[in-house]
């Protein structure tokens, strides 16, 4: 797994975490959250799964 030297931007929506509990099953504990796109718009790369995510607070 070679990391971009190269920081992208991209959005993703967290999801709600019963719906995402139903996708992932055991594989989701309460310390974790999982994020999506629309169709069209950028996206998380394949291999991202388990890399940070930084948020803006509002």
């Amino acid at each position: 797994d070679d990391v971009s030297p190269t920081l992208k931007n991209g959005g993703a929506t967290v999801s709600d975490y019963e719906l995402c509990k139903k996708a992932y099953r055991k594989e989701l504990t309460p310390n974790m959250f999982c994020a999506g796109t629309q169709e069209g718009t950028p996206a998380p790369c394949h291999g991202d799964s388990g890399r940070p995510y930084l948020s803006e607070l509002r």
